[in-house]
């Protein structure tokens, strides 16, 4: 009797112990399996990895560096609550965010400036013709605004000291192979031999228009996207890059593709 018993009190242990392996790792800590991030800035109080939209004017900015030298850049809205709930889907869950409650018990201690947080303006907006240009690929081959005629046409950019430029190529890439219908330019004044390393590390297989005299005229703030209907009209001219203005951009090629 008191075999069968030990037996039964084994058996029962065994039983429980494959149930708890088997909700151990079925169901693992949150803290486990996400990694702790470190943001770049916080915007009203939300955390994120870049800035997620345009800002309005008369923001209040700052910035500090936690102990291991990163810098988080602190922005405050007007109304402290400006942000898009598109926007604030983005923000990084607290709890994932390291050092999160001494983070925001710093913010009230920075010394903020204001700042308009206007990107600037360029040469064309939506509604007008694109501009005449000529200009020649990293091949040699000049493209003209005679190309596009009939087309929809995407123009990015870009300039090698710009980090959210080089950060957005992956991204535009997609779009490209998800668009083969539509034209792809990535626009700078720099010569070919110093736009290939870049290029090619990041796998960016637009038709670079490169020494872009004519089109470079266009700005001198990046990045730039420009987006050109069939009828050679600019649908969409963006200052930056956000992920909401990446996302407006990639739902117009969407639309502009089924036409």
């Amino acid at each position: 009797m008191k075999r069968f018993q030990l037996i039964l009190i084994l058996v029962c242990l065994a039983i429980v112990s494959s149930l708890i392996i088997y909700f151990v790792t079925k169901y693992p800590k949150a803290h486990e399996t996400e990694e702790m991030v470190v943001p770049s800035m916080v915007i009203d109080g939300l955390f994120f990895t870049e800035r997620p939209e345009p800002l309005p004017e008369n923001s209040r900015a700052g910035y500090f560096k936690e102990p291991d030298g990163n810098r988080i850049s602190v922005i405050e809205t007007a109304n402290g609550n400006a942000l898009s709930d598109w926007s604030k889907k983005l923000a990084i869950p607290k709890e994932r965010v390291r050092n999160a409650d001494s983070i925001l018990a710093l913010l009230p201690t920075l010394k903020y400036y204001r700042t308009s947080m206007k990107l600037g303006e360029i040469g064309v907006s939506a509604g007008e013709m694109m501009p005449e240009f000529s200009e020649k690929d990293t091949t040699g081959r000049v493209w003209s605004s005679k190309d596009i005629e009939g087309k929809v046409a995407l123009f990015n950019f870009w300039n090698l000291r710009c980090g959210p430029c080089i950060a957005e190529m992956p991204e535009l890439e997609e779009w490209r192979k998800e668009f083969p219908q539509i034209l792809f330019f990535s626009v700078s004044t720099h010569p070919k031999e110093k736009i290939r390393g870049i290029v090619k590390r990041r796998d960016f297989n637009f038709i670079h228009l490169v020494d872009a005299d004519s089109l470079g005229k266009i700005t001198s703030l990046y990045p730039v996207t420009i987006l050109v209907d069939a009828n050679g009209i600019i649908d969409m001219a963006e200052i930056g890059t956000t992920p909401r203005q990446r996302y407006l951009l990639h739902r117009r090629l969407s639309e502009l593709s089924k036409r």
